[in-house]
């Protein structure tokens, strides 16, 4: 149910029951990364020295897309299929990026990886941009045109 704050403060709470309220529905990252650590392929991948989100080789002097494409979001399905069960709890919200950063770094940690801050940055956005894009498309009950 979505709370709007006029309708809270008129129910008697107070800023901060309403501040509360709000907070009670953000994005959950809690336990991703043992999520994650459960379905082989992200393992697997991982483990293998690859990102935990795949992002594809572009041409020489073709800078990377602000948008992402059903083909991107396929690739990386295995990990954003636990990000999309959370978004109803989170009230359709995205995660913020500090703690999304944070359950990236434990999930490379538990394959005993230690990645830089630009490979959890790159990994951070383009989950949330994946995300973006899914919810985008189911919002607007929009089928996919594009080829595997």
């Amino acid at each position: 149910m979505y709370h709007d704050k006029q309708a809270l403060l008129a129910q008697g709470l107070s800023d901060f029951g309403v501040l509360l309220v709000a907070m009670s529905h953000r994005f959950d990252v809690a336990d991703l990364e043992t999520e994650w650590d459960q379905i082989e392929s992200v393992r697997a991948r991982l483990r293998d020295g690859k990102p935990l989100v795949i992002v594809p080789v572009r041409p020489v002097g073709v800078n990377k897309s602000s948008e992402s494409s059903i083909v991107e979001c396929v690739t990386n399905s295995d990990v954003l299929i636990p990000c999309l069960h959370r978004l109803l709890p989170a009230q359709l919200k995205l995660p913020d990026i500090g703690p999304l950063r944070e359950v990236i770094q434990l999930t490379y940690k538990k394959v005993a990886r230690e990645p830089t801050m630009d490979l959890i940055d790159e990994d951070s956005w383009q989950l949330r941009k994946h995300l973006r894009f899914v919810k985008r498309k189911a919002q607007r009950e929009d089928p996919s045109t594009e080829s595997r």
